[in-house]
């Protein structure tokens, strides 16, 4: 009977050990899942789901997109940031700065043996008239005017161009562009310049970041606010597009700048007397100078409105061109080109070149890419029907 009860006692304290351990286990796993319910929105993180990079995958969860938000927005800062030095790096060299001539300094490269190191022998680099940029690489440069009442002839031995290089170069040739107060000048002996390219207005776009950067290699970020702001509803077709609006007073920080996108191409020039000018426009002029002649801005001598920026749909008004005059300019200029091929006020020109008018494509801005004497095919509209003539451009005076 005793051995009996031993066995019930036994199995009885076996029982109670197996109870307890049940319940403890039952109770941790209780504890672990609330605790895991409880600290899942703030401290879940799928281990497996990191790249080795460090970043965490950040797809569920509002903390985790939060944590996304500011881990791209640091990866867009780290990039904008690694464009503009590399813009600014790539973009100097171009520029180039004008000094008035120092008969001293242009016999003296370094200091003669024996002789002793004068500062008047030497350019300082931050004394210069005027800066411009590359625009072909056998010596032709782009330049704000430093010749304002200066003979050509005196202007040729009075000055001299320096690169970033450190190079001085002679000045054999000035041209003027006929744009603002610019002038081509040719640098005597030059070769494999390092040349950008330029930035068509129709390529940019509003809100896009640019650096300005001048010859002394001061910079700084802006962006595009409007690039077809305070245009006319008439439009003059011989007159460069409206000037392009920074996000930035350029003026309270540059008396001269260039103006480059994040691509390192030339968007523009700023300087307080003309403010922003739109690169592009000299672009036929660099074309002539590399076929080697000097060309001229060109004229087609029409005024006229683009028919998509009006609510107009009736058939045949719905694109294009319309010659129409104002108070102040004709439709058709008398002895003009376009008065010269036949063109009347109420023609719409469709297209130049193949190039269609339209939103985007305004007919001044395909102008800007001729010169002076080339000939344009323009496809028009008179009384419903559609007509081809060519046009010889003549030079805008």
């Amino acid at each position: 009977m005793r051995e009996k009860n031993s066995l019930i006692e036994k199995r009885g304290y076996h029982l109670n050990i197996f109870v307890i351990f049940a319940l403890a286990l039952l109770l941790g796993i209780g504890g672990g899942a609330a605790a895991i319910i409880v600290a899942r929105p703030y401290l879940s993180l799928n281990i497996s789901q990191q790249p080795a990079g460090g970043q965490i995958d950040t797809s569920q969860d509002s903390l985790r997109q939060a944590n996304s938000v500011i881990e791209s927005a640091k990866k867009i800062i780290a990039g904008q940031e690694n464009k503009i030095n590399d813009t600014i790096s790539a973009s100097q060299n171009s520029l180039v700065g004008v000094f008035k001539k120092n008969p001293a300094a242009a016999t003296s490269s370094v200091a003669a043996a024996g002789k002793p190191f004068a500062i008047a022998d030497y350019y300082r680099l931050n004394d210069a008239v005027s800066e411009g940029i590359v625009v072909t690489s056998d010596g032709w440069v782009l330049t704000s005017d430093f010749t304002k009442n200066i003979p050509e002839n005196t202007a040729l031995k009075s000055f001299v161009v320096i690169t970033k290089t450190k190079n001085i170069y002679n000045i054999d040739k000035i041209s003027p562009t006929g744009i603002n107060s610019f002038v081509f000048v040719h640098l005597a002996n030059a070769r494999d310049l390092p040349v950008k390219s330029f930035v068509s207005k129709m390529d940019l776009a509003n809100s896009q970041s640019l650096v300005a950067l001048n010859w002394q290699g001061e910079s700084y970020l802006t962006s595009i606010v409007d690039k077809v702001a305070a245009d006319q509803s008439v439009k003059d077709s011989d007159v460069s597009s409206p000037n392009i609006i920074f996000a930035n007073n350029l003026g309270d920080y540059f008396n001269e700048v260039f103006i480059f996108s994040l691509d390192s191409q030339v968007v523009g020039y700023f300087d307080k007397k003309n403010g922003p000018v739109q690169i592009y426009d000299f672009q036929p002029l660099v074309k002539g100078l590399l076929q080697g002649k000097e060309s001229k801005r060109a004229s087609l001598g029409i005024s006229y409105v683009n028919l998509q920026e009006y609510a107009i749909k009736d058939v045949g008004f719905d694109k294009g061109a319309l010659i129409y005059s104002n108070t102040k300019i004709p439709a058709v200029k008398l002895g003009g080109a376009a008065a010269a091929a036949g063109l009347q006020a109420g023609d719409i020109i469709i297209s130049v070149d193949n190039v269609n008018i339209d939103a985007t494509r305004d007919l001044r801005n395909i102008l800007e890419n001729y010169a002076a004497g080339d000939e344009i095919n323009i496809i028009y509209r008179r009384a419903g029907a559609e007509n081809s003539v060519k046009v010889k451009l003549q030079e805008y005076k």
